[in-house]
């Protein structure tokens, strides 16, 4: 098995080392805990401040942090690269 591995960091060296294989793109794992990418690519997020203190807040306040948000398109596409779902 020792043989064996070494010759497979060889080649993996030497591989990167051409630069036949391009490196292989991350998810970020931070954004990803926090968003869904929904069926239409859009990129749906909840709204922050809604877990606790709720009482000092107006009804309408609480109802509106009930609800989902979508991400702007602006920063969309960034957004769906940093989570390989372009």
């Amino acid at each position: 098995m020792g043989v064996y591995y070494r010759i497979l960091v060889a080649l993996v060296f030497i591989n990167e080392r051409k630069g036949s294989c391009m490196p292989k793109q991350k998810v970020h794992k931070g954004l990803k805990k926090r968003v869904k990418v929904t069926a239409n690519k859009k990129v749906k997020y909840k709204k922050a401040g809604g877990s606790h203190l709720m009482s000092a807040m107006s009804p309408k306040r609480r109802r509106g942090l009930g609800k989902d948000c979508y991400i702007d398109s602006s920063i969309l596409k960034t957004t769906l690269r940093q989570l390989c779902a372009e």
